[in-house]
């Protein structure tokens, strides 16, 4: 049993559903039955108990001729022990980070955590002043880890990538636009498939259609169970039914219970706080991507 050799850890809300999504249709990558096993970073608080190693490695059992598999695990771009826990198990790792505009990335993970019923709060703003009273007080949530509310820790983008490139190595992390992926993502995955030295040609029969926008829940229970189900279901059905299957059922309610939708518009102070909050780490993201991301700056919604 081996670990899987590369990582796609985020940042959540960045686009790395669609990323996963688009690379495991590639015949030289191995996509696990579970997209984010969330086996890496040990510092992350929730209720749910960490996979297990075996489990973990299991995932993996059916990765033979492949060149790559990888993890999609969103939740290590904001742990502190993750990508160090990676490079150790992982040596020869590699990871691509998808960014966006951290005020629309923030939004949109509000909306998340609002879906996945985690969120408490009546407002967005409410959520945003909740933040301070969260770091020192962080709550165990059955719905998300308590670091998933820390909003600006999320997509503290700077920090986040040196701590990859640190463990890792600045050759092994490559950082991906979302706005590039949405606008040319045969572009984008022939880039990381040359990165990663696997073959190109298949790229251009890939069914490219977004995944995980924006969505709303039908039946509340519903999701509850697709997505979180108690430990007694799963005590009932795991001598009885396959993990495939299980997942499979799952996977099938979830898609069932939702609907997509748009988030309504971002009130104007709100942007205008959350762009003069994030303006120092779009500049370093700039510099850092040597782009012009002054658009992000804007304060029209």
């Amino acid at each position: 049993m081996k670990y899987p050799n590369l990582f796609i850890p985020g940042a959540p809300k960045c686009g790395t559903t669609s990323l996963a999504y688009y690379l495991g249709q590639h015949p030289d990558i191995f996509a696990p039955l579970i997209k984010e096993p969330a086996f890496f970073g040990s510092d992350l608080n929730a209720a749910r108990p960490r996979i297990s190693l075996e489990s973990y490695l299991d995932l993996y059992k059916e990765w033979k001729e492949e060149t790559v598999a990888f993890d999609a695990s969103t939740h290590y771009f904001s742990a502190k022990r993750a990508a160090a826990e990676i490079a150790e198990a992982a040596p020869e790792a590699r990871a691509v980070i998808m960014v966006r505009n951290p005020v629309e990335a923030t939004y949109s993970m509000y909306h998340q955590l609002v879906f996945n019923g985690a969120e408490q709060p009546n407002s967005f703003e409410e959520s945003l002043d909740a933040e301070s009273g969260r770091t020192t007080n962080a709550e165990v949530n059955r719905f998300a880890y308590s670091q998933n509310f820390l909003y600006s820790k999320i997509f503290s983008f700077d920090e986040n990538i040196k701590r990859f490139e640190f463990c890792l190595g600045k050759e092994r992390v490559r950082v991906v636009l979302l706005d590039d992926l949405k606008e040319n993502p045969i572009e984008q995955i022939v880039n990381i498939c040359n990165w990663l030295e696997i073959k190109v040609a298949p790229v251009y029969k890939f069914d490219l259609s977004k995944k995980n926008e924006a969505k709303t829940v039908r039946i509340r229970w519903l999701n509850t169970i697709a997505n979180y189900p108690p430990a007694w279901i799963g005590n009932f059905t795991k001598p009885i039914f396959s993990k495939k299957s299980r997942v499979g059922v799952r996977t099938f309610l979830g898609r069932y219970n939702t609907k997509t939708s748009k988030n309504p518009p971002m009130h104007a102070e709100t942007r205008r706080r959350l762009v003069n909050h994030y303006t120092p780490e779009i500049e370093k993201l700039s510099r850092r991507l040597d782009r012009d991301l002054s658009h992000w700056l804007s304060t029209e919604g």
